[in-house]
């Protein structure tokens, strides 16, 4: 087994590599900020947010959630959890704020109420319900309450993740009393649920005449500095800007070489001799490949197309010698072939016991107690084969047999546990049986099975192709060479072009996004260009990814509270643009309006025809043909019949209204039907604004991208 030695040892060698790498950034994040007499995430309304609590906040939440799937989490998941742990003090200090102010609490009575009561809290019937059904279980609450403290039927774990569900719905609570108490805090007087119906149902015909914007090329369009000056003073409220970035970048991409290819060639065979002579494959399979041993029968079709091909004709422990495919090194043994069901049927009766794997907590019966009842339960089966299903309704402990009777239903060969699958498989139909599994002993009914299928057994090993440690050093050696000998934005630029790499920007990059375009988790690139230190010029140390290596430059800074004209130019050109042709169209209307005495000859004028809108409203200010123009639909309705208006500037033209007539809305003296839409309408609007608007009110410093 030599060359699964020298595998762990490269492995306890890339473990001591990573550790030492791992000590160095703390320690290096610790030196670096040890000198810091405020180690604080942010101040939420004079609130300081220490580093300490917040980190604390976090690995909670992070244990929790690795414990309950079983999973460690990867960047992403630490960012999200870190992003709404962060959101949760701003709302938990401003919120807290408002409701210690109203006088609003949650009482003992009232907690145990939204938990115990007849109708619980949501969070308790989600997190108490029967994962297979969705039955919420009442009793089990009691039970699990009941022995809260008790550390030999609740863990601490099981005790923590449920103070802290207790804690989730004492905030929702109150939350949703405060949400009502400003919902029922106004009403909507009756001038304007009156206006309100009347601005749905009022109706004008109006004729219009309309000098269109798209009547002037863009290309006949002069625009001078002042034009643009003269739109952004007049807009700039509309270019509000979080603090961003702009930066350049170089990604060196880290690939096997023929060398590292050749180098795995060899290991592979070395492997497969092994393997040949390996008397555990399954043990040998989890010690070298990259994949487990999988135990499941497949047929042929289900194989990759290069393996399929290779066990076509192939026997019970003959050998499947080293290919390359799907960038990977693959040999295998034919384990055992058989024809097997592809799916089977049963009914079966579970009697699980205290300590089976996922065993209810009212089930207090011993395993020596539980197989008695299995076997009692398969004699009463036996005689009376019909009666499985009552059985199964009456005694099984799967919470699905009240509602199938027991019946599974057809399952895939494999899907089951072992000893189950394996029960069903080997039995004929009708056989009826008791077996064992982790979920205690099933009392079991072979009702059908698929037609049989070759089906094979196969233990392959998978060795992926990877780049060599060597691969990487040169390619770091690369990108650090490229770094120290560019130091500044020119050079970094000028080394791309000779050298031809591949330059990549990305732009208004904010101080808390998670990823730039073609990187993955990236915060540190992000981290890098919002340092104090780092200036506009600025290159990067080289910073590491899974597969490459990364060189940046800090193109621009955007601190101020507005966009700067010479940023957005382009982009407004267009606004600009029409702003010079409404000027123009505005003259060009004026003048004819001053010669002409009606719209027909304003139109002819113009060069354009009348148009007419039948059934205007003051709720829809659209004009057909034109789009959204409230200005111009308000206009209309301030004016009396036969009146005609001057030129108005609207965003698609320049008009010219004249109101033929109006059609009031319908005599009306109860208007509670609209008041109760314009309440919902603005209780929609309080859940969604008014923490918007407390945390506007309030002065937030958010240091968070200092720290992660």
């Amino acid at each position: 087994m030599a060359v699964i030695g020298r595998i762990r040892q490269r492995s306890t060698l890339l473990i001591v590599v990573i550790g030492v790498a791992l000590a160095a950034f703390i320690l290096g994040d610790f030196f670096k900020r040890g000198g810091r007499q405020e180690a604080n995430i942010g101040v939420i309304a004079g609130e300081k947010i220490s580093v300490i609590d917040f980190n604390n906040r976090v690995e909670r939440v992070v244990e929790m959630r690795e414990k309950s799937s079983g999973e460690r989490l990867n960047a992403d998941d630490l960012f999200n959890i870190k992003q709404t742990t962060w959101n949760e003090y701003v709302q938990d200090l401003l919120m807290g704020s408002e409701y210690k102010a109203l006088g609003l609490v949650v009482s003992k009575d009232e907690l145990n109420d939204l938990i115990r009561g007849k109708d619980p809290h949501p969070y308790i019937k989600q997190n108490f319900s029967n994962p297979q059904t969705g039955e919420f279980n009442a009793q089990q609450v009691g039970m699990f309450l009941d022995n809260l403290n008790n550390p030999s039927i609740v863990s601490p774990d099981m005790r923590n993740n449920y103070l802290y569900l207790e804690g989730l719905i004492k905030k929702d609570r109150i939350q949703t009393k405060y949400f009502n108490l400003l919902s029922q805090g106004y009403y909507i007087p009756s001038a304007f649920s009156k206006a309100d119906y009347e601005a749905k149902n009022k109706m004008v015909k109006y004729q219009f005449v309309a000098a269109n914007y798209k009547s002037i090329p863009d290309s006949s369009v002069s625009l001078s500095q002042a034009d643009y000056e003269k739109f952004y003073k007049e807009n700039k409220y509309r270019y509000k800007q979080d603090k961003s970035r702009d930066i350049e970048y170089v990604v060196f991409n880290v690939r096997p070489t023929q060398e590292d290819r050749n180098e795995l060639q060899r290991m592979i065979n070395e492997l497969y001799k092994e393997f040949q002579e390996s008397q555990n494959i399954p043990n040998f399979v989890n010690a070298v490949s990259d994949q487990r041993y999988d135990s499941s029968w497949l047929k042929p079709s289900q194989l990759p197309v290069m393996m399929a091909s290779k066990v076509k004709t192939a026997t019970k422990g003959s050998y499947v010698a080293p290919y390359f495919a799907n960038n990977a090194f693959h040999f295998a043994k034919i384990m055992n072939v058989m024809n097997r069901p592809d799916s089977m049927k049963a009914t079966h009766i579970l009697v699980s016991y205290k300590g089976a794997y996922g065993a209810d907590t009212s089930v207090s019966r011993s395993r020596e107690e539980a197989q008695r009842l299995a076997d009692s339960l398969m004699k009463v089966a036996k005689r009376r084969p019909s009666q499985m299903g009552t059985l199964a309704t009456n005694f099984s402990n799967d919470p699905s047999a009240k509602t199938n009777k027991g019946d599974l239903g057809w399952f895939k060969d494999g899907t089951m546990v072992p000893t189950f699958n394996n029960f069903v498989f080997t039995n004929k139909k009708g056989t009826i049986g008791v077996t064992e599994t982790p979920f205690g002993f099933h009392v079991v009914r072979v009702d059908d099975k698929s037609k049989e299928e070759e089906k094979i057994r196969l233990a392959e090993v998978t060795r992926k192709l990877t780049p060599s440690d060597e691969t990487y050093q040169a390619k770091f050696l690369e990108a650090s060479d490229f770094a120290t000998k560019n130091p500044d934005n020119a050079s970094f630029n000028k080394a791309i072009t000779e050298a031809g790499y591949n330059k990549r920007t990305s732009e208004r990059l904010t101080p808390m996004v998670n990823k730039i375009p073609g990187l993955a988790y990236s915060r540190n690139v992000v981290q890098w260009a919002f340092l104090d230190k780092t200036n506009v010029g600025d290159v990067s140390q080289v910073f590491s990814f899974e597969d490459h290596y990364v060189v940046a430059s800090l193109k621009a800074t955007h601190d101020e509270e507005y966009q700067q004209l010479k940023d957005i130019k382009e982009n407004i050109k267009p606004l600009v643009v029409r702003e010079k042709k409404a000027e123009i169209l505005l003259d060009k209307v004026n003048s004819a309006l001053a010669t002409t005495s009606n719209l027909e000859a304003l139109a002819k004028a113009l060069n354009t025809t009348v148009e007419t809108v039948e059934d205007g409203s003051f709720s829809s200010p659209n004009i057909p043909g034109y789009g959204r123009e409230p200005e111009v639909v308000g206009t209309i309705f301030s004016m009396t019949p036969g009146e005609k208006s001057n030129a108005i500037k609207g965003t698609q033209a320049i008009y010219v209204l004249q109101l033929d007539n109006v059609k009031e809305a319908g005599k009306k003296n109860d208007f509670s039907r609209e008041a109760t839409a314009m309440a919902n309408q603005f209780r929609v609007r309080i859940r969604r604004d008014a923490p918007k608007a407390i945390e506007k009110a309030n002065h937030i410093d958010d240091n968070r991208y200092l720290y992660y």
